[in-house]
């Protein structure tokens, strides 16, 4: 048995200090939800692809795989760079699989966005792949942005995602 007081619990269960610090003012959220609905890319180029894995006929978004999720959030909607970003999701399912699987896969993301208050502005629906090889069984996010966007825009977008997967992965093994 624990012991200890019942102001102790209370500070283990208060959010992590600076929590608020992260987050946006709603009123600078609303501003990039309105800029993001009204924009248009030009020349779209794909910035970056990364990749959510599942398991056989599996169709919801896998919870250890989120934090790419969150990370991709971060990455749309970070308003210091000036740059319009959205999220191409594909979804994919291999021979084994039924046919629907693969767009099931796409809207359980695309649906997990929405649920994060990403505006549906920002998410690009493609066509779902089916009869993929085997081993296919995953969806695809390419995160868009315009033709010759900052090259140091990109490079710290892949270094992060690239640690969130290390990261993600080791979960798993």
């Amino acid at each position: 048995r624990l012991g200890g007081s019942a102001s102790a619990m209370a500070v283990v269960e208060a959010p992590c200090a600076g929590a608020d610090e992260i987050r946006e003012p709603p009123d600078r959220l609303s501003a990039l939800r309105e800029k993001a609905a009204n924009a248009t890319l030009h020349n779209p180029e794909v910035v970056s692809t990364h990749q959510l894995q599942y398991r056989l006929g599996e169709t919801a978004v896998p919870e250890l795989q989120e934090s790419l999720l969150l990370a991709l959030i971060n990455l749309m909607m970070e308003p210091h760079t000036g740059e319009l970003r959205r999220l191409r999701i594909v979804g994919f399912a291999e021979v084994r699989e039924e046919p629907e699987v693969a767009q099931q896969r796409a809207d359980a993301v695309y649906e997990w966005f929405i649920d994060h208050d990403v505006p549906p502005a920002l998410l690009l629906r493609s066509d779902a792949v089916c009869d993929a090889p085997r081993g296919s069984r995953r969806t695809e996010l390419q995160l868009l942005g315009e033709e010759g966007g900052a090259t140091t825009v990109r490079n710290k977008a892949e270094d992060l995602l690239r640690r969130v997967q290390a990261f993600s992965q080791s979960d798993f093994g």
